[in-house]
């Protein structure tokens, strides 16, 4: 891309957000590892919760800079904000679970593996996206019946 002196750079944003939900993604695996008892777990639970808030650091500092985006960059940094919050509630999970010394159980097995596949759920690339990060119109809804 050829940039002209006097605009500034044009990160890619979407790429960073989609970075953050891949590790957030990976993240809600390894709580899942976790709530099955594997023993490295909780400390990677951690670790990618630290490398989340790094890429959470680094898209702040990218919107801040950038001089267009091809999202509103508040809606940006709420979808960034609302994924670090996803995580930062996996690490608490597993913080406090290790505080009380209540190790995870049945229900809090299933309960992450829910979360996590929650997590996983993502619009495939051919889902209406398009190269400037606005989606195509949606079919309209029938509307119901009436009643007479």
């Amino acid at each position: 891309m050829r940039r002209s002196w006097f605009l500034p750079e044009r990160p890619d944003v979407l790429g960073m957000l989609r970075h953050q939900a891949a590790v957030t993604c990976e993240g809600m695996v390894a709580l899942v590892a976790w709530a099955n008892a594997e023993p490295d777990a909780a400390q990677r639970v951690r670790d990618l919760e630290h490398q989340a808030d790094h890429a959470k650091r680094e898209l702040r500092l990218a919107l801040t800079n950038a001089f267009i985006t091809p999202i509103d960059a508040e809606d940006l940094y709420v979808m960034s904000e609302r994924l670090d919050a996803v995580l930062n509630g996996a690490k608490d999970t597993v913080r406090e679970s290790e505080v009380m010394g209540i190790p995870p159980d049945q229900a809090v097995a299933a309960m992450a593996a829910l979360l996590a596949d929650g997590a996983a759920i993502s619009p495939p690339p051919s889902s209406g996206w398009t190269r400037t990060g606005t989606t195509r119109p949606a079919r309209p809804r029938p509307r119901p019946p009436t009643r007479r």
